[in-house]
Order: C-alpha cells, then structure tokens, then sequence
C-alpha cells in the first residue's frame, strides 16, 4: 500500500468524509479508493476508514486577489501550490453496533 499524503488538520474530518492533503509526488484521482488507518479514541484496536475521491483541488497557499495568479506567473509573488483531496467515506470496519443509552435533559 502506498501513502500519498495525511489528514487535513485545517479541514473538519467526520466519520463520513474528510479531506486528505496529497504529498509531493504522488496522486490522487476521482474515483481512487483510499484507507484510512487510525486508533479507536479509547485506544481498544484499529480503526480502518474506506472511501472514494469524489473531489480533487489544487491553489496557490499566499495569495488573496484573482489577480494574484499573474504575480505568481511572474516570479513577485512567492506561493506553495496546495493539492488536496475529498474523500467519501464508504466502509468503516470493524463494524460495530452498541445500545447505548442516553439520559432526557428536561428543559
């Protein structure tokens, strides 16, 4: 299995989609199948996240205006290229199904 990239910590991750920022060199393409590996928050096992890109991005990190993109172009205004990747959770296993109880706030 290959890494092509980690977790945006700057983008919300729910149990049912989250956004990955893609490393340099590698690539990731509408309809790839990610997995995502992770500690169960009591630390009781592993957790694996699988899902499919359903939307890929790049942009310029230091820019403001449209117009900045022609200051890029022309070498005055020093930008990194961000590449990320959303992702749609489809499978998440183990699978597991609890009763659990959740007490009324009377208001």
């Amino acid at each position: 299995m290959i890494n092509v990239g980690y977790i945006l910590g700057t983008q919300e991750a729910t149990p049912l989609e989250f956004w990955v920022a893609v490393s340099p060199g590698q690539v990731l393409r509408l309809d790839d199948v990610v997995e995502v590996q992770t500690h169960r928050p009591d630390d009781n096992g592993i957790v694996r996240f699988y899902g499919i890109v359903d939307f890929v991005r790049t942009l310029h990190e230091g820019t403001q205006f449209d117009t900045d993109t022609f200051l890029v172009k022309s070498g005055s205004l020093p930008v990194n290229i961000s590449y990320t990747a959303h992702i749609q959770v489809t499978r998440i296993e183990p699978e597991e199904y609890s009763r659990l109880r959740v007490n009324e706030v009377q208001l």
